[in-house]
């Protein structure tokens, strides 16, 4: 991600608590098509017990079922931010797990 040709960056936003919580974003900053795909934008996922689930679910966008681990994870990394808006345009896809 820290490459100059890597099309994004990681950025403030202030949109989603107000104005006095900064919170990340993913920003582009070179122009991408449909059916481009973000190569260097990566993630990892943590397995999360039942406890570590109902202190997480409420308040964290990063919180997501892995149909192929059949449980709930925390889903880490800049990938993270990808579509975490009401009016998403990406899709998450070829997830190794």
């Amino acid at each position: 991600m820290y490459l100059p040709g890597a099309g994004f960056e990681v950025s403030r936003t202030y949109r989603y608590h107000g104005s006095d919580k900064a919170e990340c974003k993913l920003l582009a900053t070179k122009e991408w098509k449909p059916g481009d795909q973000i190569k260097l934008c990566t993630g990892v996922i943590a397995e999360l017990n039942s406890e570590e689930e109902r202190a997480l679910k409420n308040r964290d966008f990063s919180v997501m079922y892995s149909s192929k681990k059949k449980c709930m994870c925390l889903f880490l990394g800049p990938a993270r931010f990808v579509n975490h808006d009401c009016e998403s345009n990406t899709k998450v896809c070829n997830i190794i797990c």
